[in-house]
């Protein structure tokens, strides 16, 4: 029983020394490269054998036979010579290929990483910003929401990441000047929608001490509440449209007449655009968006060609 295992086990040996020395034999045979300085260093030795020390040491030798040599031994050293040059040439277009390959893999997955979610998260608030709405509701991150919840910012994800250090240098400082923004943007939105509701509400009781119910007058001041667009928005637009209309279907209902409705109507979005926290809203929007777009402007770059334009910060 135990001479069984032996010879088992010495056969299993033997046959791994087979497969390694086959396997060694076959890496030989794959890589010409030996053969062909092994050959052109015979086809040198042949002539100079032939050409140069045995006419030295046999000179009463028949010259025509070895110079008939002369022409194999010139043709075998071009040919080995060509070969290991091509081949050196060969192997060097392929790894340059090679090497561009992952160069352009490597950087589709940054920016597939890093540049795809700060492009998304940029032009969201950029939208919500430009519209002024609440940047906490921008929608251009829904096919991100891979990196977290709605409200987290995507440009923090990554800069909390190890992806942090492969950050283009610029985008890094412009996207905290834009963050920076958004955040002051954010609070002037809610300052003035606080002063803008309060003043609403001192209008409302004006009115009441003319006789007017508080509920039938806060119907006239509603529309300014419902299209904060209109108010925010020096210039109008669709949202001052639909305000009149409703404020004009709601003063009717209140003072049964339309002949002031209009003036009160100008008046009324007059003094409340002319709100402090308004103008520095406007203020903040302009701001935001400037900084926004210099980001934008700073991805377009990168996108372009992400190898040649990503300044990498190691120290930042």
């Amino acid at each position: 029983m135990w001479n069984l295992r032996l010879v088992l086990v010495g056969t299993e040996e033997k046959a791994g020394t087979i497969d390694m020395e086959s396997h060694a034999s076959e890496e030989s045979v794959s890589n010409p490269f030996p053969w062909l300085i092994a050959g052109l260093i015979i086809a040198l030795a042949g002539y100079l054998i032939s050409q140069v020390i045995v006419p030295g040491f046999i000179p009463d030798l028949d010259s025509d036979t070895l110079s008939s040599t002369s022409p194999l031994f010139l043709a075998l050293i071009g040919l080995f010579t060509g070969s290991i040059v091509y081949m050196r040439i060969y192997d060097y277009v392929n790894i340059r290929n090679q090497q561009r390959d992952w160069t352009h893999d490597y950087a589709n997955r940054r920016v597939e990483e890093i540049y795809a979610p700060i492009w998304g998260e940029a032009q969201g608030l950029i939208a919500a910003v430009t519209k002024y709405e609440d940047s906490d509701k921008w929608t251009g991150y829904v096919h991100l929401d891979k990196y977290g919840p709605v409200n987290d910012s995507l440009y923090e994800t990554v800069m909390r990441s190890h992806l942090r250090i492969f950050v283009d240098k610029y985008v890094r400082e412009l996207s905290e000047d834009f963050q920076t923004s958004v955040r002051d943007y954010k609070k002037s939105y809610r300052e003035a929608w606080s002063e803008l509701y309060e003043t609403m509400g001192r209008m409302s009781k004006e009115l009441v001490v003319e006789g007017k119910t508080e509920g039938a007058v806060s119907q006239i001041y509603e529309p300014f509440r419902s299209y904060t667009t209109a108010v925010y928005n020096p210039d109008g637009g669709e949202a001052e449209d639909w305000a009149r209309d409703m404020f004009m279907r709601a003063y009717e209902n209140v003072f049964h007449s339309q002949a002031k409705a209009e003036d009160d109507f100008k008046r009324i979005i007059t003094d409340l655009r002319s709100l402090e926290s308004i103008r520095k809203l406007r203020e903040k929007r302009a701001e935001c968006l400037e900084r926004g777009e210099r980001v934008i402007s700073r991805l377009k770059v990168i996108v372009r060609n992400p190898v040649r334009n990503v300044v990498i910060d190691l120290e930042g």
